[in-house]
């Protein structure tokens, strides 16, 4: 079984406090998906991935 090389996460486009969360990790913007169905909140809403590749986690362990 191989590792996975590139963990990703999404948090809703205007989540200021979870962007900071996932920079503060090390995570990178990947894409936007616009208009995605919230069931919870009965909405649409845009969402913002972000990914951290396994390089960039040994850089942030180093630094």
């Amino acid at each position: 079984m191989g590792m996975r090389t590139k963990t990703r996460c999404v948090r809703d486009a205007s989540n200021s406090r979870s962007k900071r969360v996932m920079e503060k990790c090390g995570f990178v913007f990947d894409r936007i998906e616009r208009d995605v169905p919230c069931e919870l909140m009965g909405d649409m809403r845009d969402e913002r991935f972000a990914c951290l590749t396994q390089s960039g986690w040994v850089e942030g362990l180093l630094t």
